[in-house]
């Protein structure tokens, strides 16, 4: 589990490192990757070209971006459970989660 921190409002970007069940790096050529984190009042998704941008195909690497207004309506500090999906059209399957920690700003 992995535990992901941001503040409301803030763009921030989480670079990823996804790996076969050897421990290899993932070839994601031709696959689908959907981050979804969600809580009761907010579920935040985000998808290749929308959110997540594959960095190194053959080392499967990419990174997911939040942008504020993903965030804009949390009015309290905010806990939301989050995985990362990988479908290649017939499998799926879950290689990264945990929790993602939204604090509040101060600043106006």
């Amino acid at each position: 589990m992995t535990v992901l921190e941001m503040t409301r409002g803030d763009t921030t970007t989480f670079d990823v490192t996804l790996t076969d069940g050897a421990g290899d790096p993932l070839d994601l050529t031709d696959l689908d990757l959907t981050f979804t984190a969600s809580h009761a009042d907010l579920v935040i998704t985000k998808v290749i070209g929308d959110g997540i941008t594959v960095t190194d195909l053959s080392g499967g690497l990419a990174s997911v971006e939040l942008v504020p207004d993903d965030t804009a309506d949390v009015e309290e500090r905010m806990v939301l459970a989050w995985d990362l999906q990988v479908t290649d059209g017939v499998d799926v399957f879950t290689p990264l989660s945990g929790r993602l920690e939204i604090s509040m700003d101060v600043t106006p």
